[in-house]
């Protein structure tokens, strides 16, 4: 099972759709606003142009920045890239008509979706200083402590910089388990083969005690019977005879040895089934 296969363990990645849906369905329903909106800057064409514009930078640009790994600090710069680009083309859209600020609802959580906490952050001031400049150019006002629009906004943005933190929190502790996880499988499979390892050692080790404890010495002993009687061949036919049937009996206990040792590495499993 490869990285990308066991981070679909996690919590905020089995519910990363729920994320891409909800931002899916802000652009739609803000582009549903726009084409009722009858006090919209440009025209149908031009809207609907740029709106898939975006829905394809939002696609393909995650698409490239995913395409080796799932990590937060992987690819970051490209992902901001990418996510600037997004908070452009919105910025682009808002100013053709005001229905697109329902996108926002799925556009703050984007950014700390696909982020670092520290790339996330500055998104969000730059989308909030976005909002601030579009709501202050539309209704004529200057930059202002005392205009309650900033105040609002800003709020807004701490309450998106509160979640940031909160999701980045969910991600780093759910990729920490992961890790620890992955790190207590391959120690127990690290383990596993070392006593594996072990066990052929330690079988190796019985066979050679048992074919020299028993094996290599009835061969020993047939070898010398072999060579008495052939020392005895000329003067002692007697001894001849006598020396060959030890060597026949050596034989035998031999052969039943090696049938037992042989017996002895049959797995369990054929002695009590059939092939």
């Amino acid at each position: 099972m490869n990285a990308k296969q066991e981070r679909q363990n996690d919590v905020w990645v089995k519910w990363d759709w729920l994320w891409e849906v909800l931002f899916y369905a802000a652009v739609i329903v803000s582009t549903w606003l726009m084409l009722l909106d009858d006090d919209r800057k440009s025209s149908v064409s031009t809207a609907l142009l740029l709106t898939g514009i975006l829905l394809l930078w939002h696609w393909g640009g995650l698409k490239l920045a995913y395409r080796k790994s799932d990590e937060l600090d992987d690819s970051d710069i490209f992902r901001f890239i990418v996510i600037i680009g997004i908070i452009v083309l919105w910025f682009a859209l808002v100013n053709m008509s005001p229905a697109y600020y329902f996108t926002l609802f799925g556009l703050f959580g984007l950014v700390f979706r696909h982020l670092p906490l520290r790339y996330g952050v500055i998104a969000v001031l730059i989308l909030t200083g976005s909002i601030i400049y579009e709501q202050l150019a539309d209704t004529g006002e200057t930059i202002s402590l005392t205009n309650p629009t900033i105040w609002v906004f800003l709020f807004t943005a701490l309450g998106a910089i509160i979640l940031g933190v909160w999701i980045t929190a969910i991600i780093g502790q759910s990729t920490r388990r992961r890790q620890l996880i992955e790190q207590l499988d391959s120690t127990q499979a690290e383990l596993a083969a070392a006593e594996r390892r072990a066990g052929i050692l330690e079988e190796r080790q019985r066979l050679a005690r048992e074919i020299h404890d028993t094996l290599a010495q009835g061969f020993t002993s047939i070898v010398m019977h072999l060579e008495a009687a052939e020392q005895a061949l000329p003067t002692d036919p007697d001894g001849v005879h006598k020396h060959i049937d030890r060597a026949r009996q050596t034989a035998r206990v031999s052969l039943d040895q090696a049938r037992r040792v042989v017996q002895d590495l049959r797995p369990d499993l054929l002695e009590q089934g059939s092939l």
